[in-house]
């Protein structure tokens, strides 16, 4: 099927930076060609020390920056540090992060996303667009973690997780587009019982059911010191690793005419 016929998917690796074992996964996921946007933790203590090798790839993918709630590293964490933060604090931290992203990358980021999608939920979404407009960034395109009921309810796992994610973005890609922003229409990579679920049975399904701009998120990585002390799913991290890297995967993209993309814009 020619590539203008074909359906078009970001499928975007998370957290690099958080480790070397994540970063180098999706390195070489990136050079694979079996991923093709990156989220970059730019307080990640490997950023500073992997980052240029992740630059020497811009020609081959997009690279974002994934904010991180404060100092938290978990949703009730994010959230209570969201709701006693001032809106120009919050403007102000995203503001550092983009600074600490561009001291190694050199350039502004191609998208934001974050952890647990909070630069979409209602207490954060004025402080995002008010660190954009201050930067003057506007030539990158906003993850949105919006899904549709449909594509929910037919992957079958991870519902509350997803639609939790949706009900809480409800709104930001209308708020978005107001902005002159584009974003993805479609959002998956929720997973359950990540210990024990095959992972290509979940990739499966985050593909055949997307949107019209979709982009699928991921979480590989190399086992290392760091995620073996402090990370509950690294069994999961390394096999999402084997899956995107195996002819598996490579296969399914070419049975269903999927062709990765860098930008929902190239989707539209």
């Amino acid at each position: 099927m020619a590539n203008g016929s074909a359906r078009k998917l970001i499928v975007c690796a998370q957290e690099f930076g958080l480790s070397s074992g994540t970063s180098h996964a999706a390195l070489d996921l990136v050079s694979m060609s079996r991923v093709s946007a990156v989220a970059v933790l730019a307080r990640g203590a490997a950023w500073t020390s992997e980052g240029p090798a992740l630059m020497a790839l811009r020609k081959e993918t997009g690279i974002g920056l994934m904010l991180e709630p404060g100092d938290g590293r978990n949703p009730g964490a994010a959230i209570a540090w969201l709701l006693r933060t001032p809106r120009s604090e919050i403007a102000r931290d995203f503001a550092r992060q983009v600074a600490a992203f561009h001291d190694v990358a050199g350039i502004a980021p191609d998208f934001i996303t974050s952890r647990f999608g909070f630069h979409s939920w209602p207490m954060c979404r004025a402080a995002l667009f008010l660190m954009l407009e201050r930067l003057q960034l506007n030539d990158l395109w906003l993850c949105n973690p919006a899904e549709r009921l449909r594509p929910v309810m037919r992957r079958s796992r991870a519902r509350w997780q997803a639609l939790g994610a949706a009900a809480m973005a409800m709104g930001f890609g209308t708020m978005a587009t107001q902005h002159g922003y584009c974003v993805n229409h479609g959002y998956a990579g929720f997973v359950q019982d990540a210990k024990t679920y095959p992972v290509w049975h979940d990739f499966e399904r985050f593909c055949q059911y997307a949107g019209p701009a979709p982009m699928v998120f991921c979480r590989p990585a190399y086992a290392d010191d760091m995620l073996e002390r402090s990370d509950p799913i690294v069994d999961r991290r390394m096999r999402e690793l084997m899956y995107l890297s195996s002819t598996r995967f490579a296969d399914m993209l070419e049975l269903l005419a999927i062709r990765l993309v860098r930008d929902p814009r190239e989707s539209l």
